[in-house]
C-alpha cells in the first residue's frame, strides 16, 4: 500500500509532466506552428516524426477500411467498362463500314517511312540546285546551322525531301534497338499482394488502385511483358567524389580489328511498338528508302528472369501453332545461324569461369507478408538508406516518389541495373558497344563485355589501391542504386509465349540470315542478349528485415547476386574485311 509521501510525489510528478507538455506544446505552436508536432508530444511520438506517425495511424485506422470497401467495387467497374468498350467498338466498326474506310491504314500499320514521307511535298526536288527547292540557303549551310545550333536532326527530316536526303544519312547511319522483357511472375506477385492488403505506406496518393486491378485482369491471358524504358543518364562518378575519376581503359581498337572506328551516336529506338514497325516497314520492306541509309544496327535484348526457359521453349509444346521452322531460339542461334558464313556467335554462360555475377539492391521485394503491418522503425531505415544514397540529377522529393512507385506500379527495381549496364552511355558507351560488333574471338568477348566493363569500373573507383587497399562499400552501394534509379519504365505491353517467340525469331533471322535483299545484306548487325535464369522475383522475409537494421550505406547485407548469361550474334556485311 502506497504511503502518503509516495502518493504526493506521484501527483507532483504527474503535474510537472503535464505542465512540461503544456509549455512545450505552446512553444511549438508559437515558434514552429506545427500542430502535428504538438500532438506528437501528447501521443508519445518521437520529435520530428509527428506528421508521419499520425498519417500512418490515420491511414491504417480510417483510410484502409475505406479502401477495402472501395476494392469490392473493382470487379463491377471492370465488367461495366468492358461492356461499354464492346459497344464503342461496335459503333466504330459500323461507322467504318458505312463510310467504306476499311481499307485505310490504322495507326498501328503506319511506320517510320509513312509518317515521314506523308508530310513531304512530292513536288519538292531532292537536289539543292533545282530551282523548285524551297530552301533559300544551300544544304551545306543548313548542316552547319543544325550542327552548331545542336538541333535534333530528326526534326530536319520532315521539312522537305532535300532536308530528308541530307540529314537521313546522319540520323539512320547507326540504329540501336533496346528490348526489355520479363515473364509476369513478379508482376503477378506484386498485384496479388497489393489487391489483397493495399498499399504498404501512407503515400497511398501515388497509386491508382483500380489501374492495378485492371492490369491484373488483363495479364491473366498473357505470359510475358515488354517494357519500354528510358535512361535518365547520370555520371554518378561526379557525385561520388573524388574529383579525379578512374575509368577503365577500353582496348585499343587498332589491335582488335582493322576497321576504322566510328564515333557517331546511334539513333535509339526503345519502344516495342516502334521496333515492330521498323522491322516490318523498313527492314522487311524491299521498297524502303530509309533502309539504304542504314550502315549498322545494334540490338540489345535484356531478359529479367527465366532466360533458359525462353531460349529452350519448344515450338511443338509451349508455342504450338508457330510458323517458325525452328524448335527453339537456342537451336536457331546455335544450330543454324552459327553455321552461316560471315556470322559469329559468342557466349558467356553463367557457369563459366569467365562469368561474373552482378550485385543488385532490392527494395522490399517480399510479398508473403502483410506489408503495412511492418513497424515504422523498420520502414524508415529501408527507404532512408536508398533515397539518401541515389546520386541522380533528381531532387530528393522526386527520388522518394520514384521509390514509392516501385510497389505496386513499376514492379521492377533491382532488375533495372542490367538494363543500365547495356543501355547507359555512361556505363557502357556506344563506342564500346560498337566494338563488340566486330568480335569473332570468344576471348575478346569474355574480356570486354558489359559485365566485365562494370566490374573493372567498380574496381577502379571503389578500391583504395594506394592506402588501405580496402573497398569503399558505401560508394559501391551508391553506384548500384544510382544505376538502377536511372532507368525509367514508360510503358508495358503484355504478350503470350507464341507472340514473344515469333517476334524474337523474326527479328533475329532478319538481321542475321542472308536474304535476297542486297541492301539488307550490306547492313552490319550485332545482337547482344543479356539474360538471367533466376532473377529472384521474391526475396525471403528475413532478407527484408535485415535491410531495416540500419541506414549505413557501407553495410552490403542488402545486396543480391544475379548471374547473367550473354550471347553475342554478329553478322558482317558483304564488304566487311
Amino acid at each position: 500500500m502506497m504511503t502518503l509521501n509516495a502518493i504526493i510525489n506521484t501527483i507532483i510528478t504527474a503535474i510537472r509532466s503535464f505542465l512540461h507538455k503544456c509549455i512545450e506544446t505552446l512553444h511549438i505552436l508559437y515558434t514552429e506552428r506545427d500542430i502535428f508536432e504538438a500532438l506528437a508530444i501528447w501521443l508519445g511520438i518521437p520529435r520530428g516524426c509527428g506528421l508521419y506517425y499520425i498519417h500512418h495511424s490515420y491511414y491504417n485506422t480510417v483510410f484502409r477500411p475505406l479502401w477495402k470497401l472501395d476494392r469490392l467495387s473493382f470487379p463491377i467497374r471492370y465488367y461495366s467498362s468492358n461492356k461499354l468498350q464492346h459497344i464503342y467498338e461496335y459503333i466504330d466498326n459500323f461507322k467504318i463500314s458505312m463510310f467504306k474506310s476499311s481499307l485505310m491504314k490504322t495507326d498501328d500499320e503506319e511506320g517510320f517511312e509513312n509518317i515521314e514521307f506523308n508530310i513531304i511535298d512530292e513536288s519538292t526536288s531532292i537536289y539543292n540546285e533545282n530551282p523548285n527547292n524551297n530552301s533559300i540557303l544551300p544544304m551545306e549551310i543548313w548542316e552547319y546551322i543544325a550542327y552548331h545550333g545542336e538541333i535534333n536532326y530528326s526534326i530536319m527530316l520532315s521539312i522537305n525531301k532535300s532536308f530528308f536526303y541530307t540529314f537521313a544519312p546522319k540520323v539512320y547511319d547507326t540504329l540501336k534497338l533496346t528490348i526489355v522483357l520479363s515473364p509476369l511472375t513478379k508482376m503477378k506477385l506484386t498485384d496479388e499482394s497489393f489487391l489483397k492488403n493495399g498499399s504498404d505506406t501512407i503515400r497511398y496518393k501515388y497509386c491508382d488502385s483500380y489501374s492495378i486491378y485492371e492490369r491484373d485482369q488483363e495479364s491473366k491471358k498473357f505470359d510475358y511483358e515488354f517494357l519500354d524504358t528510358t535512361i535518365e543518364d547520370q555520371d554518378f562518378f561526379k557525385c561520388n567524389g573524388p574529383q579525379k575519376i578512374a575509368r577503365p581503359q577500353p582496348p585499343d581498337p587498332r589491335s582488335m580489328f582493322h576497321k576504322k572506328e566510328r564515333y557517331n551516336h546511334p539513333f535509339e529506338i526503345r519502344s516495342l511498338k516502334k521496333i515492330q514497325l521498323f522491322l516490318k516497314n523498313v527492314l522487311q520492306n524491299p521498297n524502303s528508302i530509309m533502309k539504304k541509309y542504314i550502315k549498322e544496327i545494334l540490338v540489345d535484348i535484356c531478359m529479367f528472369h527465366g532466360f533458359d526457359k525462353l531460349m529452350t521453349m519448344e515450338k511443338s509444346s509451349s508455342v504450338e501453332g508457330s510458323s517458325s521452322e525452328h524448335e527453339s531460339l537456342e537451336k536457331l542461334i546455335y544450330q543454324e545461324i552459327k553455321q552461316h558464313e560471315r556470322t559469329s556467335v559468342l557466349n558467356v554462360d553463367s557457369d563459366q569461369e569467365e562469368s561474373e555475377p552482378i550485385d543488385v539492391a532490392p527494395l522490399d521485394e517480399n510479398f508473403d507478408r502483410i506489408r503495412w503491418k511492418d513497424p515504422l522503425r523498420d520502414k524508415g531505415p529501408r527507404f532512408y538508406r536508398f533515397s539518401h544514397n541515389v546520386r541522380t540529377k533528381s531532387d530528393i522529393d522526386t527520388i522518394r516518389d520514384d521509390l514509392h512507385h516501385i510497389f505496386p506500379q513499376n514492379v521492377y527495381f533491382k532488375e533495372l541495373l542490367s538494363v543500365y549496364l547495356l543501355s547507359s552511355d555512361k556505363a557502357y558507351s556506344h563506342i564500346l558497344r560498337r566494338r563488340l560488333s566486330h568480335y569473332m574471338n570468344p576471348i575478346n568477348f569474355q574480356k570486354f563485355n558489359p559485365i566485365k566493363n562494370w566490374s573493372r569500373t567498380v574496381v577502379a573507383n571503389c578500391i583504395d589501391k594506394l592506402v588501405t587497399r580496402e573497398p569503399d562499400t558505401a560508394r559501391y552501394f551508391r553506384m548500384i542504386i544510382t544505376g538502377q534509379s536511372c532507368v525509367k519504365i514508360t510503358n508495358r505491353e503484355f504478350k503470350t509465349k507464341l507472340q514473344v517467340y515469333e517476334f524474337l525469331d523474326d527479328l533475329i533471322k532478319t538481321l542475321t540470315i542472308k536474304s535476297n535483299d542486297y541492301i539488307l545484306n550490306n547492313i552490319q548487325s550485332s545482337i547482344l542478349i543479356l539474360g538471367i535464369n533466376d532473377g529472384k522475383p521474391q526475396v525471403p522475409k528475413e532478407f527484408t528485415q535485415n535491410a531495416s537494421i540500419n541506414t549505413d550505406a557501407s553495410d552490403l547485407i542488402t545486396l543480391l547476386k544475379l548471374n547473367p548469361e550473354l550471347i553475342l550474334i554478329n553478322r558482317f556485311n558483304d564488304n566487311y574485311r
